[in-house]
């Protein structure tokens, strides 16, 4: 189950230079969802990044491996710093 959690951040990483990637399985464990924070993200509307971040995972993941994708929010880093005291 690890290993798609480990290809994904690589991916992530290699795709998005900088990146902070943070991923879990879920309680059932079917499902890997968690956040990518990138500094190219700035400037960019949401529905921006998530086509970014979704056309990345289609191009190299399988679909039994998207399928185990569930949410993964993007934000800034500038963003999480405000979330993090939330």
């Amino acid at each position: 189950m690890e290993a798609l959690i480990d290809k994904l951040q690589e991916l992530l990483g290699n795709r998005f230079p900088g990146c902070e990637v943070n991923l879990e399985w879920g309680n059932s464990n079917c499902k890997v969802g968690g956040e990518i924070i990138w500094s190219g993200f700035d400037g960019m509307d949401q529905i921006d990044r998530q086509i970014l971040l979704w056309s990345v995972v289609r191009e190299a993941l399988t679909e039994e491996e998207q399928a185990a994708l569930t949410l993964v929010i993007t934000f800034t880093p500038a963003e999480d710093m405000a979330t993090a005291g939330v």
